[in-house]
């Protein structure tokens, strides 16, 4: 940016976001994003959501603030009820869910 340009309008923030704002971001919040704790990378997302004017679908607890759909709710129950909650799933995947989530991809 030259010095006679504006900085970026954050008001009207599309995708994908601007480097040097989210840079500026970064360096005020004062974490390395290689090395952050999930804490630290929260807050630097609190921060560029609330600059930058956008939403993300948050992940980092499991909890993305979409509604769980009951069929959902069933499927885990009863997964749970034949005891698969007591095992990690295959690391390559179950193949039967990656087929079904193709669908929607």
């Amino acid at each position: 940016m030259s010095e006679t340009q504006s900085p970026p309008d954050t008001e009207k923030m599309t995708l994908p976001l601007n480097d040097d704002v989210l840079q500026r971001i970064i360096d005020r919040q004062g974490v390395d994003v290689r090395t952050a704790s999930i804490r630290e990378m929260n807050a630097l997302v609190n921060a560029i959501e609330s600059e930058c004017k956008v939403r993300f679908v948050r992940m980092e607890f499991g909890i993305p603030g979409l509604p769980v759909h009951p069929l959902a709710i069933e499927a885990e129950t009863e997964a749970m009820r034949r005891g698969v909650s007591s095992v990690y799933a295959p690391f390559e995947g179950v193949p039967e869910l990656k087929q079904e989530a193709s669908r929607f991809a």
